[in-house]
């Protein structure tokens, strides 16, 4: 047998073929994003190393400008790929401000691989039949043993009809093992065969914003939703793959949204949000009459952002909220003929159950669950009804789920900002892996039947800090600047106290970090360096010379503080669950921040100086700032749960202070609360005062645009004369096509 050589490479129980690229655990393949191949190979090949970022991305990315944030998000897959199994360090070291070194010792090997076999023939005394394969295509040699067969000594050319048969035999014998061991290697080796690379294909690039990619069942065709060449109203739109210009099936004024297709492709049911009603219709897929299903509670929040999910069997569509017969929210399923409604399954008390989605094979019902605004996770229920299961531990924002052809994995969005990844789990571990795609900017994915496509929705957006003037007290025209901006995030903007500066959070660098400036935008200065887990919400201390903040270092966000200088910020909160969005007594001595940590949110404060941390709400609670007159903490206590709330600072009588407002688009003064209200067309957006001294609350400025506010995102100046807060100023997305998804 003829034998060809291969180089591996080898380290602990790991090994890997460059050529093939593919890389083993004991002799098992692992399954690798092609990236985060290319990023292992570079790091391997330089063990003992330091590769610097920039020579790292190169490698993995030449002659391509990719974001830092990229880079080391396959390195976060590898090291959940490798575990720590290196030794006293981790296989991957991150150096400092520099870039990475490969700790393990690295050895390259060759090994033989089987090229053909081929029998060797002793003319005098035996026959010998040899065959060595390699079983897992590269990362086991197996040698068979040899088959010697005796050969009786005959006359210098003659042969006897019984060395005939023994030849013949012998060649039977050949054939036997070279098949057996072709069949082994070919069956032990096809799950390590590497499946077919990603390709990625830009499906749509219209003006606007197009979304809510839904494949039909046969796969040829897509529907989605777009606002059009003029950014107005949102309608629903099929294309057909690969194929001819798009097909308008909606143009009502209303905004048509979350497009699902019934199992025999034939007709789509989709959303119809307005401000007087959220409705469920369907229409022909070709075009055709609308006929209206069912009519929504239109105070129900989960509809904002609506999810239909047709059933396999064509029978029900699964939402969430609130039926015209009911008055609570939760997972509902419309009958399609009869058009009756009934909640599927009881939501506990302060969760909310979101999008619905059937497996394709019909036997389950997957769903979000979430308890207060960013806590979630996928739940699983047998779509003939039952307990729900719990299938993640996420803890965080979780949207968009959609499952595999096979009905065994959902692949979904987890996280939001720069941290924000598409990730597949298996509904029989519930193991969460990433999926290399969206760079940190697709979400609503959708899988076709087939199983080989796979779409997305790619964002572009572009947040920036405004600045208004306050009319009534700087006595100037209501004008707008943009005062901090790039082409990245820039949200969260507070004023110091003395007026001189102001803190934001951006994402310039690749990451979400912490920065600050002065008044008018200008000498802006990186206060952190974290360089990937998520962090906001940055709070000035009375003094102006400190600023807390919250941030993911750990995995789950605690409350920091970092000094105007850019020491190295200091961890205040240390318990396992969600503290968020802190801010700091009149005196400088505590600070008031958001936990989870009974199980539901309140507002607690903690020691500056540390110490024991004391519960200040009883019925709910995550944002809240202290009165100018310590008296009192006015607080949110979450999106699902409007209005703006006090509590006295040593505890007591929680009272309800204003009616509508929204979590984040608030700011304190010792006159009253200023805080952001859309008008009721969302055609333009109203800065109003709740007026401490009168009780009444009244309209300061009227924007002539519906403002889309990244909170918490809204700040006034210490003498009131001006606003800033982060707005949208561009936004647009596109659908982009994956083949080969596996």
């Amino acid at each position: 047998m003829s034998l060809q050589s291969k180089h591996l490479y080898e380290f602990g129980p790991f090994s890997i073929d460059p050529e093939e690229r593919v890389l083993f655990r004991d002799g098992r393949p692992l399954a690798l994003p092609p990236k985060s191949f290319d990023t292992l190979i570079a790091l391997v090949e330089r063990s003992g190393h330091i590769v610097e970022k920039d020579e790292l991305m190169q490698k993995v990315w030449p002659d391509t400008f990719v974001e830092e944030v990229n880079l080391a998000r396959h390195v976060s897959n590898l090291r959940k790929v490798l575990g720590e199994e290196g030794g006293e360090r981790p296989y991957i070291e991150t150096v400092a401000r520099r870039g990475y070194r490969f700790n393990a010792t690295v050895r390259a090997v060759s090994v033989n691989a089987p090229v053909n076999a081929m029998v060797v023939a002793d003319e005098a005394e035996e026959l010998v039949v040899e065959t060595r394969t390699l079983a897992r295509i590269v990362t086991q040699e197996i040698e068979e043993e040899k088959v010697v067969l005796p050969v009786a000594a005959l006359p210098a050319g003659t042969e006897s009809s019984g060395t005939k048969w023994l030849k013949w035999a012998a060649a039977c014998a050949v054939i036997a093992v070279i098949g057996f061991g072709l069949w082994r290697w070919f069956n032990q080796s096809e799950a390590a065969r590497p499946a077919a690379a990603f390709k990625t294909v830009p499906f749509t690039s219209f003006p606007g914003a197009e979304r809510d990619p839904a494949f039909s069942p046969d796969g040829s065709r897509l529907a989605y939703t777009w606002n059009g060449e003029k950014q107005g109203n949102f309608d629903i739109y099929v294309q057909v793959i690969k194929a001819g210009p798009p097909l308008r099936l909606t143009s009502h004024p209303d905004r048509d949204i979350a497009p699902a297709w019934s199992p025999d492709g034939s007709y789509l049911a989709f959303a119809r949000v307005s401000n007087n009603e959220r409705a469920i219709y369907t229409i022909p897929a070709l075009g055709g009459p609308e006929r209206k299903l069912l009519t929504i509670n239109a105070a129900s929040e989960t509809w904002i952002t609506a999810r239909l999910s047709w059933s396999p069997d064509g029978k029900f569509i699964a939402f969430a909220g609130a039926g015209s017969i009911q008055t609570s929210e939760g997972i509902t399923l419309l009958t399609v003929d009869t058009l009756e409604h009934r909640r599927f399954l009881p939501t506990p008390a302060e969760y909310l159950d979101l999008a619905p989605a059937f497996s394709p094979d019909g036997q389950t019902l997957a769903f979000i669950r979430s308890h207060g605004s960013s806590n979630r996770d996928i739940y699983l229920v047998p779509s003939t009804g039952g307990e729900a299961r719990r299938l993640t531990n996420e803890n965080r924002w979780i949207d968009n789920l959609a499952w595999t052809a096979d009905s065994r994995e959902i692949v979904f969005l987890a996280g939001q900002g720069p941290s924000q990844t598409m990730r597949r789990v298996a509904v029989a571990d519930g193991v969460p892996r990433e999926l290399p795609l969206g760079d940190g900017n697709g979400y609503e994915a959708t899988i076709s039947l087939l199983g080989h496509r796979l779409a997305y929705t790619q964002l572009q957006l572009d947040w920036n800090i405004t600045r208004w003037a306050n009319p009534v007290s700087s006595g100037k025209p209501s004008l707008s600047v943009t005062l901090i901006a790039s082409t990245k995030l820039d949200s969260h903007p507070q004023y110091s106290p003395d007026g001189n500066q102001i803190v934001f959070t951006s994402e310039r660098s690749g990451h979400q970090e912490i920065w600050m400036s002065d008044s008018e935008g200008s000498n802006q200065t990186r206060l952190t360096h974290f360089n990937g887990p998520l962090l906001g919400t940055p709070r000035w201390s009375p003094d102006s010379r400190q600023i807390a903040f919250d941030c993911a270092a750990t995995g789950v966000k605690d409350i920091y503080v970092v000094s105007v200088e850019g020491d190295t910020p200091r961890r205040l909160t240390t318990d396992a669950a969600e503290e968020v969005r802190p801010s700091w007594s009149r005196d400088g001595k505590w600070i008031y921040f958001g936990s989870n940590r009974t199980g539901d949110w309140q507002v607690w404060k903690t020691p500056v100086a540390g110490g024991s941390i004391t519960q200040l709400t009883r019925h709910g609670g995550r944002e809240a700032f202290e009165s100018f007159d310590a008296q009192f903490v006015y607080y949110f206590i979450d999106n699902a749960r409007t209005g703006l709330w006090r509590v006295p600072v040593t505890g007591g009588e929680e009272t309800r202070v204003i009616e509508r407002a929204a979590q984040g688009h608030w700011a304190l003064s010792s006159a009253g609360i200023y805080f952001l209200t859309p008008a009721s067309d969302r055609s333009s957006t109203h800065i109003q005062l709740f007026d401490f001294a009168s009780g009444q609350i009244k309209t300061l400025l009227t924007m002539d645009r519906e403002l889309i506010v990244k909170g918490p995102g809204f700040s006034i100046s210490p003498d009131e004369r001006w606003f800033l807060y982060a707005n949208l100023d561009q936004s647009g997305s596109d659908l982009v096509l994956i083949e080969n998804f596996r």
